[in-house]
């Protein structure tokens, strides 16, 4: 589960983040060592489609999209300094106890609050939004091994002088896990609880709301400086705005953090991070076939509705490989299929994102490109749809963004941040830039 986007100078290496157009149950399964991630919600499909990604099913959050999980996170598989290792803590009298938060403001500038297409039918729409998010994350450590972690977060983003009312949204997350060890403390198993909501402010169930949940049994071996960490469990996910497009499921994963080289003074190091997962779904909707003959152009009026239930089973697997030291430096490619039973549903999907974060001249610079293609095998390119983002403002497609972070004081910090979305390997003559203001207090 993600939390803020928040940028913070005092940032750890971490690696990019999972495909957002996944809903957060599945962002939260993926990872058995809890990372935060923030989201959004949809745009309302034409052809009930969901070619979506999310954080998650994810490698770990890429810090210049999501560093709230910076700088003191608590590892919930790892133990509550984000250590890799197993073992047991050494007697003490009472449990450590663990305290993060943070809160942001922000003022950013849309160029296209309506995430709509330059030459379609509906204009674009410029406007100021204002941003907030807050995270507070508690954890607990006793001497028997045992291990609590629970984070929440909350988001809004209002427009308030723009008629586009489905981007005034609140978000919150919830995210609990616990741990304990197990042989001698080569293992550690538990459970780990997941939720999000987006909602209106207008009160209706806008295009982008949803409510997802995920219960998760996780398991963590250790071996001498890596890690595998595997879980599995239900998931739901509920479209407000539809109930043909809510579904529950299950799903398992599994990812592998594999330390590759550090230096001898131990201050660089090269780590490869590997996930993969599957995810099976059961919709409340029915299924659709193709009543056109084959080779005719696809339209809305080939989709026939059948009696059978709409089945949908996705899955994710990505590589990633992230330096550390005086600059952090991440590269990642990820590929997500989805395979259903009614027409127009299946696609592919592929992703390579790259990222690097380095101070220069008293700021912390960090510059993400993602570069991002899909294919529907059908032949039927669908309007992007029920798509769930790392955070609010963010969008699913082709980017590039960076991200300037000064210092006002021990726990203050000015961020400036400028992003471009493009559909750059389809014809779409979609594009989108943000820019904003904020300040951001942690402690």
């Amino acid at each position: 589960m993600t939390a803020v986007v928040l940028l913070s100078g005092r940032a750890a290496a971490q690696a990019p983040p999972a495909d957002p157009r996944e809903p957060a149950a599945t962002e939260a399964a993926t990872e058995a060592a809890p990372e935060a991630a923030a989201e959004a919600a949809p745009e309302a499909p034409e052809a009930a489609t969901e070619a979506e990604p999310e954080a998650e099913t994810e490698a770990a959050p890429d810090l210049a999209s999501d560093a709230s999980a910076a700088a003191g996170s608590v590892d919930l598989a790892a133990g509550q300094d984000g250590g890799a290792g197993p073992g047991v803590d050494a007697p003490r009298a009472r449990a450590d106890l663990h305290v993060d938060a943070s809160a942001e403001v922000a003022l950013e500038l849309d160029s296209n609050l309506a995430r709509v297409e330059s030459t379609g039918s509906e204009p674009q729409t410029t406007a100021l939004a204002t941003r907030l998010g807050s995270r507070l994350e508690l954890g607990a450590a006793w001497p028997s091994g045992h291990r609590l972690v629970l984070v929440g977060t909350g988001h809004l983003r209002i427009a308030p002088d723009s008629e586009v009312q489905s981007e005034d949204l609140a978000q919150t997350t919830v995210d609990a896990q616990w741990t304990r060890p197990a042989r001698q403390g080569a293992v550690r198993a538990g459970l780990r609880l997941g939720g999000r909501d987006v909602t209106s402010l207008h009160g209706a169930d806008g295009d982008r709301t949803y409510r997802s949940g995920s219960l998760d049994l996780v398991l963590v071996l250790f071996g001498d400086s890596s890690r595998v960490a595997v879980s599995v469990g239900p998931r739901g996910f509920q479209y407000k705005a539809s109930g043909a497009l809510s579904w529950v499921g299950a799903g398992t994963s599994a990812r592998g953090d594999f330390p590759l080289w550090r230096s001898e003074d131990e201050a660089r190091s090269l780590e490869l991070v590997a996930t993969v997962g599957v995810e099976q779904r059961a919709y409340y909707g029915k299924a659709n076939s193709n009543r056109c003959l084959p080779g005719a152009e696809i339209d809305e009026s080939c989709f026939l509705l059948t009696p059978r239930r709409r089945g949908d089973r996705m899955h994710r697997a990505s590589v990633s490989a992230v330096y550390s030291g005086a600059v952090v430096a991440s590269l990642e490619g990820q590929l997500t299929v989805m395979d259903s039973n009614s027409f127009g549903q299946s696609w592919q999907s592929l992703r390579a994102r790259a990222a690097v974060t380095a101070p220069v001249a008293g700021l912390f610079a960090s510059v993400t490109g993602t570069l991002q293609a899909e294919r529907y095998p059908e032949g039927l390119l669908v309007k992007q749809a029920l798509e769930t983002y790392e955070s609010l403002d963010a969008d699913n497609r082709s980017s590039l963004e960076l991200r300037l972070a000064r210092s006002l004081s021990g726990c203050v910090e000015l961020e400036l941040r400028g992003a471009i979305w493009r559909d750059l390997f389809r014809e779409s003559s979609y594009q989108r830039f943000v820019t904003s203001a904020g300040l951001v207090w942690s402690r």
